[in-house]
């Protein structure tokens, strides 16, 4: 059983040790409607992908807040004079630049991820992640991620729901 839940079920093995089949099941045969159904439900959305979404969503939007966070230090660090309360806060932003980095790193093994399960263009992942890095406009990058994505799921389920129907 747990084959059958694998995506190399859907595909025909290949290579030197492997049999060739005696034959093909008759084209309008339940097993080859139940097989087909299983491929398409299983081709590129996981189960996981909603979870994936979320851990996705919340990350960049913590990634979001801090480099908004981080930039405004460094250009308060910049206009303001050595000693003032201003300053001071810069520098606090400064520390915490490393924890930034550490969350964006996290973020862009998530989008990686992510875009495998939902069967993002290569274009698409990259410019998410480019994206991700600008204050201001990441927000809108996680939107149009997260609609993206839904939007492809959407598209998927509708693709089982007519091989369930053959």
């Amino acid at each position: 059983m747990a084959a059958d839940r694998s995506p190399r079920a859907c595909r025909r093995p290949s290579g030197p040790h492997t049999r060739p089949r005696e034959r093909a099941p008759p084209a309008g045969s339940p097993i080859l409607a139940k097989t087909r159904r299983r491929c398409v439900e299983r081709r590129r959305y996981p189960r996981t992908v909603p979870k994936t979404l979320t851990a996705y969503r919340i990350l960049a939007l913590v990634v979001s807040f801090f480099v908004i966070a981080v930039v405004g230090g460094w250009i308060i660090k910049m206009i303001a004079t050595e000693g003032t309360s201003l300053y001071d806060l810069g520098e606090f932003t400064a520390s915490i630049s490393p924890i930034h980095g550490v969350f964006y790193m996290v973020l862009l093994v998530i989008t990686a991820i992510l875009s495998r399960q939902a069967g993002w263009t290569v274009g698409f992942t990259l410019t998410t992640m480019i994206l991700a890095t600008i204050p201001f406009v990441s927000f809108w990058a996680e939107h149009r991620a997260t609609q993206h994505t839904k939007a492809l799921w959407a598209t998927y389920e509708a693709e089982a729901e007519a091989a369930a129907a053959q």
